[in-house]
């Protein structure tokens, strides 16, 4: 086996080495590879064809390094967060986007709510109670999808709902 072996356009690794070690020596100032394969002789294809590969394996370390340093601040984060969920029962990502969270919150509570009713407020029926129920769902709905993403006329239905929601708030008890 050979002790260096071939590297993609027939240079070997141990002439790479010297190569290196030669050119951050030279005249003690610095110079570039390309500059001393240059100076060398070696042929333009196989110093564009190390290039490429230099530059192929920069990209991959740069990588692995960028998906390894991401996973670390996913997994601080993800313990920072557990430990606010516990102590306080939420956590910072819940004020990213407050109306959403909110509206996560209020939808299912609205609809079971609705699906248990026992009674109405006295002055209006029990069809007009669902009606006004069944807008303040949908704007929920249309909040927990997040309210940025909706079109004019979603966010009109949306605001009515959320009118009617503050309008009957001291009337949603069962």
């Amino acid at each position: 086996m050979d002790d260096g072996g071939i590297v993609k356009g027939g240079i070997k690794n141990s002439i790479i080495k010297s190569m290196f070690d030669k050119a951050m020596k030279e005249d003690g100032e610095k110079i570039t590879i390309r500059e001393y394969m240059e100076k060398e002789g070696v042929p333009e294809e196989e110093i564009t064809s190390l290039e490429d590969m230099f530059d192929e394996l920069d990209k991959y370390h740069a990588s692995y390094i960028t998906m390894f340093y991401e996973k670390l601040r996913f997994i601080k984060r993800s313990i920072r967060y557990f430990f606010q969920r516990w102590t306080r029962g939420w956590d910072d990502s819940d004020l990213w986007s407050l109306d959403q969270t909110i509206s996560e919150f209020i939808l299912p509570r609205l609809k079971e709510f609705k699906r248990t009713l026992h009674g109405y407020p006295g002055d209006m029926t029990e069809e007009e109670w669902n009606q006004i129920l069944d807008k303040m769902i949908i704007a929920f709905e249309l909040g927990s999808k997040g309210f940025w993403d909706v079109n004019e006329e979603d966010f009109t239905i949306a605001k009515e709902g959320l009118d009617l929601f503050a309008k009957h708030f001291f009337e949603l008890w069962d």
